[in-house]
């Protein structure tokens, strides 16, 4: 069974674990697994399964795709880690490079352990493009792996081409990248306004977008660059931590109505619907924290078991959902085959993914956890929680 859960990965308000976000997390995980699979229908050449790009087109336009919002998703985990990184930091009291051992383990590890699986299935089953099926899932099949492809997915390091093996591990770079800087990152918002960091931190990210929206620096999703993009999540999940007393105080005080319009309004805005799945992750996605962190019938539902044990997962299943997909719609040419594969993939994913974070992730974590009290003597706990 899962019984625990990463300081580094789950919120800590005063002294007691937050679930709600973890919960909220699970959500997230799941709406990155509906956008994978039903991408993978989308603009079949099966000619019985076209009712099915109507229906998605249309639903599309509507809250509805908040369900399979995976992009969105993305951007909720990086506002996410800063929240949940801000805790750790905050408690913990030893070095910088306990810190980092435990990062590594925490989220690196796993990622190698999934990509090396994914390289050698490559190698053994060699799939190929499915002409029965979309652009979008013949883009996301490995084909040929050259070795830098195959070195990089694995280390996580450089600029390469990250849909080669393993198609969501794009963000895990950026991730990466990001925790190493995070106790800097913390330590440079924390000694200005927040008003001023988050200013600052926002206008960079959108200069650096509108620069790679308008071809003038590299389109490569894992670009040096393309990392400053994403530290204004974490930035923002920094602001919500620090000032989330106040938030859940000012909260707490409106009206139910008032809430659940606001909220509405929260939901909205992160489906999409509006346009720029920036902003939808940004707005939506802050706002979908703080109702996680306020008492109230979100929290209270983002905290039920079911939705627990999806967070509990989260990570994992993140991990392991695009080897199942790619596999189970390599063969598809029938809509009755299609069919078939769209119904297993997801309780055959939630099962590995179980598996996977008790066997794989936990232990790798706990090893994480007890490398960093012995690499480096404990220290005092400084301002930004790393000495």
């Amino acid at each position: 069974m899962l019984t625990e859960k990463s300081q580094a990965d789950t919120a800590v308000h005063g002294g007691r674990r937050v679930s709600s976000l973890d919960g909220l997390r699970g959500l997230a995980a799941m709406s990155v697994v509906f956008l994978h699979l039903f991408s993978s229908l989308q603009g079949s050449n099966i000619p019985s399964l076209s009712i099915f790009d109507q229906i998605f087109g249309w639903a599309q336009k509507t809250p509805l795709s908040a369900v399979w919002g995976g992009s969105q998703a993305v951007y909720l985990f990086f506002i996410l880690s800063g929240f949940a990184l801000s805790s750790m930091l905050d408690s913990f009291r030893s070095g910088y490079f306990a810190y980092l051992v435990r990062r590594i383990l925490r989220l690196w590890a796993p990622s190698f352990v999934v990509t090396a699986i994914s390289i050698v299935a490559i190698f053994a089953f060699a799939p190929g493009p499915n002409p029965s099926l979309g652009v979008w899932y013949n883009s996301i099949v490995p084909g040929k792996l050259t070795t830098w492809d195959a070195f990089n997915s694995a280390l996580l390091l450089g600029e390469f081409d990250a849909t080669r093996v393993n198609f969501v591990i794009w963000s895990l770079v950026h991730e990466l990248r990001l925790s190493i800087i995070f106790p800097l990152l913390l330590l440079l918002v924390r000694r200005v306004p927040l008003g001023v960091a988050l200013t600052a931190s926002l206008a960079l990210s959108v200069i650096v977008l509108s620069a790679r929206q308008g071809g003038y620096i590299s389109s490569n999703k894992v670009s040096f660059l393309s990392t400053v993009i994403y530290q204004a999540f974490f930035v923002v999940g920094i602001a919500i931590h620090d000032k989330q007393a106040y938030l859940i105080s000012v909260m707490s005080r409106w009206p139910g109505l008032t809430r659940a319009c606001i909220f509405i309004l929260g939901v909205t805005i992160y489906s999409g619907v509006f346009g720029s799945l920036y902003l939808s992750g940004l707005l939506g996605g802050a706002t979908m924290v703080v109702f996680a962190l306020v008492p109230g019938r979100v929290s209270k539902a983002l905290s039920t078991r079911p939705i627990l044990w999806l967070g509990m997962i989260s990570y994992s299943l993140y991990l392991v959902h695009p080897i199942l997909i790619v596999y189970a719609f390599d063969l598809v040419h029938s809509a009755p085959a299609a069919l078939v594969a769209a119904v297993l993939v997801v309780p055959t994913t939630l099962v590995i993914a179980h598996f996977f974070a008790t066997w794989v992730e936990y232990p790798l974590n706990r090893l994480g956890v007890a490398l960093s009290k012995k690499v480096v003597p404990r220290a005092p706990a400084a301002s930004t929680g790393v000495s």
